[in-house]
């Protein structure tokens, strides 16, 4: 179940229940809270499957106001029992900035990430037709509560509009020198209306945001800024930002950095960058964690082995489906887990985890999906799939 919002004539999807299994014969509840942030032409709430064609009966639809939770106020700020040690940030949307979501994080934290607002899609779906509504919004609130704002993200390969990448005539880009140039002021015309807009009201920017890919050999995410523009991709991008916001920290960000591989193939693309003069200020170590996975000492330091696990995003109407994962053990014992960390409409995430009692140098992994899911995506590995029988 979700809600479609238009503004000025702009969509915008907001997820209120996820992926939920159902049966012929009976009724299921779909229950949610959703908070309307801002006022809006047109709202509607919608159920969909993923396949979009199954047939369904919709009753009961009820919708009624739900007083919010007060926030405890009678225990300790977070902020300022580690003031001495790093900022406490939260990445945001803009219900978070009213009511009890807003006290909560003035009591607690000092820096705030918009999570969606600042990407391109949101700040430009349109050349040249900038829409800053969302973001603005979040800036004041931090600014009047006395919070940083960081920046996130100028260039990524995904959220961005189909339009960055055609040519001249509208079709797809291909590897040329007129596409790259067309594609590279693009860029910089897009970080100059962004970090242009906001000046000094954000002082840390990740101007690049996942650009390795640990699985090739020299690191580089294939993306189709990578295809059009090869490296130039960065170093226009931190060039410009810097011109545009001299004062800024400028940072090269990516995720699973606590896996070994990944982290060396950054730190090599940033020592070669900050090498050749590009104006990088931090590395951005984004972490997707949970009580499985990293382990604390994998974490903490750097270990003298590492195998990795792959992260699936498959799209399926079923997520559950999806059965364990059988492996062929290799010498040492060998345990394979598989959950399902995130739903929306249409897709879920999946991770499968190896975890052997020694070092191996090289693995694989076999399944069967049972309801025609088809993966997507994998990090931190590589895959096959012919039909149901996928293996990594």
């Amino acid at each position: 179940m979700s809600v479609e919002r238009r503004t000025a004539g702009t969509a915008s999807y907001d997820q209120v229940v996820g992926n939920t299994n159902i049966s012929d014969g009976s009724w299921v509840n779909l229950q949610g809270q959703y908070t309307l942030a801002t006022d809006v032409e047109w709202l509607t709430v919608y159920v969909e499957t993923a396949s979009g064609t199954a047939s369904l009966h919709i009753d009961d639809f009820q919708l009624s106001y739900v007083p919010a939770t007060p926030i405890q106020t009678d225990i300790p700020s977070v902020k300022p029992v580690l003031a001495g040690h790093f900022p406490i940030g939260a990445a945001i949307s803009l219900p978070q900035t009213l009511g009890e979501h807003a006290r909560l994080l003035s009591k607690h934290f000092n820096s705030v990430t918009p999570g969606n607002a600042l990407k391109w899609d949101a700040t430009e779906p349109a050349e040249g037709a900038f829409r800053f509504t969302d973001a603005d919004a979040m800036v004041d609130f931090a600014r009047a509560n006395g919070m940083e704002v960081r920046g996130h993200t100028l260039v990524w390969h995904n959220q961005t509009p189909a339009w960055v990448f055609l040519d001249a005539s509208g079709q797809p880009m291909t590897a040329t020198a007129a596409n790259k140039a067309l594609l590279l002021s693009r860029l910089e015309a897009h970080i100059r209306g962004v970090v242009g807009h906001y000046g000094t009201d954000i002082a840390t920017w990740d101007v690049v945001n996942e650009v390795i890919d640990e699985n090739q050999a020299d690191g580089l995410r294939r993306s189709r800024w990578y295809e059009i523009a090869g490296l130039d991709y960065i170093r226009t991008a931190f060039r410009v930002t810097r011109e545009v916001a001299p004062t800024a920290k400028l940072y090269i960000n990516d995720y699973n950095t606590n896996v070994a591989a990944k982290r060396d193939k950054l730190y090599n693309l940033a020592s070669q960058l900050e090498a050749e003069g590009v104006p990088i200020d931090g590395v951005g170590h984004q972490m997707h964690v949970n009580v499985d996975w990293p382990s604390a000492s994998e974490t903490e330091a750097t270990p003298t082995a590492t195998t990795t696990s792959p992260s699936v995003v498959p799209t399926t109407s079923d997520p559950t489906s999806a059965p364990p994962p059988t492996t062929t053990p290799p010498p040492s014992s060998c345990r394979v887990t598989y959950r399902i960390v995130g739903s929306w409409p249409g897709g879920f995430q999946g991770e499968v985890q190896i975890a052997p009692n020694l070092a191996i140098s090289a693995w694989s992994v076999s399944w069967s999906f049972a309801n025609a899911q088809r993966i997507n995506q994998l990090w931190s590995g590589s895959h096959s799939q012919n039909g149901a029988a996928c293996s990594g």
